[in-house]
């Protein structure tokens, strides 16, 4: 398995019809049908509010938060 962070898909996610299959099967035979994962699709930034020594400092991370996921 490589590094990336992955996710059981939920039954509200975007999913194919193939990949709901794929899913119900895994459930019926864990073992012998393999597990689908959602990953991050799609991004937006964050804003963070923070004190650096007596200054308060407002900063954007971009590509922060998850708004879209994508099942494989």
């Amino acid at each position: 398995m490589d590094n990336r962070s992955k996710f059981l898909c939920h039954k509200n996610s975007n999913m194919s019809s193939y990949f709901q299959m794929q899913n119900s099967l895994h459930h019926i035979h864990p073992k012998k049908i393999s597990t689908l994962y959602c990953q991050p699709k799609r991004f937006a930034p964050t804003m963070l509010l923070y004190y650096d020594g007596s200054n308060i400092i407002l900063k954007r991370y971009d590509n922060m938060r998850v708004v879209e996921c994508s099942c494989s």
